[in-house]
């Protein structure tokens, strides 16, 4: 092989490598963008400075969602955009740094979750709904963030008195029967909830009509 042939050859695995820092470098910049514009959303909600277990704990049941509930959470998405004023950001640079920094690490929760590239107005209309929490809700969905951060299980305790108090006055108020509904589809009595599994109890009272 020739001196002009190994040259040839190795100006070509320059040029490759360069070419495929670029296309790196250009990946992580249209990753930035999207983690922005998703970041956004949170924003506009009002989240960022929501903590990431409770957060993560939160999107995760996103992924729950049916068909049916999706079109509702869109239109919902929808009517939020369509009402939301123009937004100027601030004008100190620390500032907006520290906002962009908050709303990509908002977005990576998406990112790492995979719904990252779900219908924006879907998940704007799903944000929407956190507002509506209740404290003990956030403690339930922050030990499940953590959980999934830590991907070891984390301890499952037993939910307070009080908060068994309030799930037998929700259920006294909608006339449910309470003690057939955790045995049924929890497999489990009030006294034995875990919390894990409060947030979805809480859920299916309030969604009984």
């Amino acid at each position: 092989m020739g001196k002009r042939t190994i040259k040839s050859i190795t100006n070509k695995i320059i040029k490759t490598k360069r070419q495929i820092k670029k296309l790196a470098i250009k990946k992580r910049q249209e990753r930035k963008i999207h983690l922005i514009q998703l970041g956004t959303l949170f924003n506009i909600m009002e989240l960022l400075d929501e903590s990431q277990e409770v957060m993560l704990g939160f999107l995760e049941k996103y992924k729950k969602l049916s068909y049916q509930q999706k079109q509702e959470y869109f239109l919902i998405g929808e009517k939020i955009l369509s009402e939301r004023e123009a937004k100027t950001y601030d004008d100190d640079l620390d500032e907006r740094k520290k906002m962009f920094f908050l709303m990509i690490r908002k977005a990576a929760l998406l990112e790492k979750l995979k719904i990252h590239l779900e219908d924006s107005k879907i998940i704007l209309g799903y944000l929407n709904t956190f507002s509506q929490l209740s404290l003990e809700e956030k403690k339930s969905l922050e030990e499940r963030g953590k959980e999934i951060f830590t991907d070891k299980p984390v301890r499952d305790t037993i939910i307070s008195d009080e908060e068994k108090m309030k799930i037998l006055k929700e259920s006294i108020i909608k006339n449910i029967n309470i003690t057939k509904l955790l045995k049924d589809e929890f497999n489990t009595t009030i006294h034995n909830i875990k919390r894990s599994q409060l947030a979805l109890i809480e859920e299916k009272i309030r969604s009984r009509i």
